[in-house]
């Protein structure tokens, strides 16, 4: 998932409770600036940020991690969750 997807995820979790970005700001401890930066995609969100992010949201940290894609290994002839040989 890009920064882009990502912030479209959080926007969504965040109209979804009727919460403004001024008050999503005030809980996650940003102005509000950061938040519009993070909903379109212009301002990285930190990892560690993430837990406190879905709390406030009320959905799981899944919520920001992207479903694993299985894809087939040419040379080694078998699937990885992860898309290493």
């Amino acid at each position: 998932m890009n920064q882009i997807e990502l912030g479209q995820r959080i926007r969504q979790a965040r109209e979804r409770i009727s919460m403004s970005q001024e008050k999503f700001a005030e809980a996650i401890e940003r102005d509000q600036k950061a938040i519009s930066e993070y909903e379109t995609g212009k301002r990285k969100i930190a990892a560690i940020e993430m837990p406190h992010i879905a709390a406030v949201l009320g959905v799981p940290i899944s919520y920001s991690i992207p479903s694993p894609k299985f894809r087939v290994h040419e040379k080694a002839g078998f699937s990885s969750k992860f898309g290493t040989s």
